[in-house]
C-alpha cells in the first residue's frame, strides 16, 4: 500500500498521461458527438502518449449517468445541455491511472453547476483528510457536512498502483490508518434529486496537504 519513491515517479508519470488524454476527450465533447467517439479520442491520446493499455473509457451522458451499463460507451449521441461523465482507466509502465471528470455539453445551467461544484468540493474535502496517520474514518465522516440542501453523499475511494483498485478502501465502516506515500483515488458520489455526479482525483499522502496528481479542472 505504501509506495517507494521510484513507484511514485512512475505513478506521477501515468497520471500526467491520463490528464492529457482526458483533456483531449473533454475538448471533444460537443452536441452530436457519440459517447464512443469521445472515449476513442481519450484512448488514442493515451496510447500515443505512451500508455501500455486502456481498460476503460466509460462515457455516459444524460439519464445514463450513474447506471451500470455495458458497453461502457455507446453510439448514443450527446445532446446539448446534457451532463457528461468520463471515467478513464489504464496503465503506463505497468502502473495504473484512474481519472473521472464531469461536465456539460454546452453551458451548464444553475442546478447542473451546483451539482458538479458539490462533487468537486466533496472530493477535495475527503482528500484533505488523507494525511499521514489519520484514520480512514476521518475522510468519510467529513462528508456529512455536505449532506445539506438535499444533497446525498456516498463516500468512495481506493488505493492504486500495479492494480487499478488496491487497499485501502475509503468506505464507511473501514478501519485503519492512512500512511505517507500511499496513492489513493478519491471519488465520492453526490446525488441530488434524480442526478448524480463524481469527480475523481489521484492523490499522494504526505504529512500535510496531499499532493494532488490530477491537474485538470473539476469540470468543463
Amino acid at each position: 500500500m505504501v509506495k517507494s519513491e521510484n513507484e511514485l515517479k512512475l505513478i506521477r508519470h501515468a497520471s500526467r498521461i491520463a490528464d492529457k488524454a482526458m483533456d483531449e476527450a473533454v475538448k471533444a465533447v460537443k452536441p452530436g458527438i457519440t459517447e464512443s467517439e469521445v472515449g476513442n479520442i481519450a484512448r488514442k491520446a493515451a496510447m500515443a502518449a505512451g500508455a501500455d493499455y486502456v481498460v476503460r473509457d466509460r462515457v455516459h451522458s444524460g439519464r445514463e449517468i450513474g447506471k451500470l451499463r455495458w458497453p461502457f460507451a455507446s453510439s448514443k449521441k450527446i445532446r446539448r445541455g446534457e451532463l457528461v461523465s468520463i471515467d478513464f482507466i489504464g496503465w503506463v509502465n505497468s502502473y495504473g491511472f484512474d481519472i473521472l471528470r464531469f461536465g456539460c455539453a454546452g453551458r451548464p445551467n444553475r442546478q447542473q453547476r451546483k451539482l458538479i461544484e458539490a462533487a468537486g468540493e466533496a472530493t477535495a474535502a475527503m482528500s484533505q483528510k488523507l494525511v499521514d496517520q489519520n484514520e480512514i474514518e476521518s475522510s468519510v465522516s467529513v462528508l456529512r457536512e455536505f449532506e445539506r440542501n438535499g444533497f446525498k453523499i456516498s463516500p468512495f475511494g481506493h488505493g492504486i498502483g500495479l492494480e487499478i483498485v488496491e487497499n485501502p478502501y475509503l468506505l464507511t465502516g473501514v478501519t485503519g490508518k492512512i500512511m505517507k506515500n500511499m496513492v489513493l483515488c478519491v471519488e465520492p458520489t453526490v446525488r441530488w434529486k434524480q442526478n448524480s455526479a463524481s469527480i475523481e482525483d489521484e492523490i499522494v499522502v504526505t504529512k500535510g496537504k496531499p499532493e494532488v496528481l490530477t491537474k485538470l479542472p473539476v469540470f468543463w
